[in-house]
């Protein structure tokens, strides 16, 4: 494995009990400034436009600047996500780490994630009822993903 795949696993393995447990995530915003900092080495582009959703969904930036996001697929999953923050659906914590992810690996790793928090929503529905913390499935979705490109 490689440090973003162990950075992301440790990361995401420590979050989703924090989740689980007290349903607020203190260390997202650091994950998410480590990401960005390892990725913009590999591909800068990417990282920028990633950095430039997260300003958008989080802080609530006007709607114009989103544009060029709209180019690259690895924002895709983070947009999705930004205007989940932006209607109070999502915790701006799992917008941090998905974007995390997006600014450590290619576009397909952050549909891995979101599978991966879509099967835990069916299995905690199934369970419980109420808000469903999201952490844990982006962990199943990136063991997931590592599973297979072991394979």
């Amino acid at each position: 494995m490689m440090v973003p795949e162990i950075l992301s696993v440790f990361a995401l393995g420590l979050f989703s009990l924090a989740d689980l447990r007290y349903r607020t995530v203190p260390g997202a915003s650091a994950f998410f400034l480590v990401a960005v900092w390892l990725g913009a080495q590999e591909n800068p582009l990417r990282v920028a436009l990633v950095v430039l959703v997260v300003s958008w969904g989080w802080l609530r930036w006007f709607s114009f600047w989103i544009w060029p996001a709209l180019l690259h697929p690895s924002t895709w999953m983070v947009l999705l996500f930004g205007a989940g923050v932006r209607r109070g659906w999502v915790g701006a914590a799992d917008l941090l780490a998905l974007a995390g992810l997006a600014c450590l690996f290619d576009w397909y790793v952050p549909v891995f994630a979101l599978l991966g928090v879509e099967g835990w929503r069916r299995w905690w529905n199934s369970r419980q009822a109420g808000r469903v913390p999201a952490l844990p499935g982006m962990f199943l979705g990136v063991l997931v993903y590592i599973w297979v490109s072991w394979r």
